[in-house]
């Protein structure tokens, strides 16, 4: 957004209306009721449709029209805070279950969630109750979502995937079936209560086909390692072909503690699955690298994934190698190496840390021809 068009919405919002980080406007108006109760606090977040590719004078006229939503939305809270029999209502129904006095009985099963939480409170406020969700609010809420995902500092490709929308409304149905399971709220009270519709009626966004993944050869394997001559990056990608990490969270995580010298052996937190891994043994050339990198407790590789991502397709590119070799391919080549060796599927499981036995069966079906006219010779033998 430009500094005149921001200095120009902000000259125009009143108090009790302010404009976040991702271009939506906040209203929030509050009333003591009491010295000694916390205030009665209502909340509304107004997207506003402004884009990059819109001339200035356009982004001033959506602004306008949201802004003008806004208003009105200020004006009823205005309206409902003044009005007794509100209130009165209001006070009478603080016992309901809402987002936040769900949410904090809830075991997390990730950090993850944590975040997608504080999305679901930044939409619909903390003391939404549970008992109040409609479809158009969900509809709306996924809307929201788009702008705000793609909106973040962190986001450096400023896109948003259907599967980010999708773990947001997986966190309000655990809410949900929380609520349900300490009988808070009945089936009567969910967003669509119709028992043939899925998902209580938060239903995901449509999943997009995974892209084909790809496996170096052994060969194209050494011909990428020849070419990176930085020791740094050679020893990451080395240690990744040889232990099949996923790099964010086990890659760019593991220490020394996490190394048994000893029994040259690993084992570490996945995240994904948030468990720890079985001992891993380790290569000669990846009991190497660490031994080598190992300073008090530090990372052995102290880096974003960004990064990871960045000097892949440098040396990819150096190697003339087609772009269909993602970073995930380290991985992926770990694993078909397993399959190609014949590796027991459960052992194999256990190594990549997969959760389902069918995610690493997926591998044994794109073993290589020469593996397959073995196959066929032995039927003839």
């Amino acid at each position: 957004m430009k500094s005149s068009l921001e200095k120009y919405i902000k000259d125009k919002l009143p108090r009790s209306i302010t404009l976040r980080k991702n271009n939506n406007l906040y209203v929030k108006k509050s009333k003591v009721i009491s010295p000694k109760e916390p205030p009665i606090v209502l909340t509304k977040v107004i997207q506003v449709a402004i884009k990059s590719s819109q001339t200035e004078a356009e982004q001033k006229t959506e602004f306008e029209k949201s802004l003008a939503e806004a208003l009105t939305e200020k004006r009823q809270m205005e309206l409902q805070l003044n009005d007794k029999n509100f209130i009165h209502k209001l006070l009478q129904n603080t016992t309901e279950p809402t987002l936040a006095s769900v949410f904090k009985n809830i075991k997390l099963k990730n950090k993850l969630q944590e975040d997608y939480y504080k999305d679901l409170i930044y939409f619909f406020g903390d003391n939404k109750k549970l008992n109040s969700f409609t479809i158009y609010q969900i509809e709306e809420f996924k809307k929201f979502l788009v702008n705000h995902i793609k909106n973040r500092d962190n986001n450096s490709r400023g896109t948003c995937s259907n599967s980010s929308i999708n773990q947001r409304l997986g966190c309000l149905r655990i809410i949900l079936r929380e609520a349900l399971k300490n009988k808070l709220i009945e089936d009567k009270d969910l967003p669509n209560s119709d028992s043939r519709v899925k998902d209580m009626g938060v239903e995901d966004l449509p999943r997009k086909h995974s892209q084909q993944k790809f496996a170096l050869t052994k060969s194209e394997q050494k011909i990428l390692l020849n070419n990176t001559t930085d020791k740094f990056w050679n020893d990451l990608f080395s240690f990744a072909f040889d232990t099949g990490l996923r790099h964010e969270g086990e890659l760019n995580k593991i220490r020394p503690s996490d190394v048994d010298f000893g029994r040259r052996t690993i084992q570490f937190y996945r995240p994904k699955t948030d468990q720890m891994s079985v001992d891993i043994p380790l290569t000669k050339s990846a009991y190497e690298i660490l031994n080598r990198r190992k300073q008090n407790n530090n990372l052995f590789f102290p880096v974003s994934v960004s990064s990871i991502r960045n000097f892949w397709y440098k040396y990819i590119n150096l190697c003339n190698f087609h772009k269909k070799f993602t970073p995930y391919s380290t991985r992926h080549t770990f694993i078909t190496r397993l399959a190609e060796e014949d590796t027991n599927p459960k052992i194999a499981m256990e190594l990549a840390g997969h959760k389902c036995i069918e995610t690493t069966l997926k591998f044994y079906t794109h073993t290589s021809g020469k593996k397959l006219k073995e196959a066929i010779s032995k039927l003839e033998n």
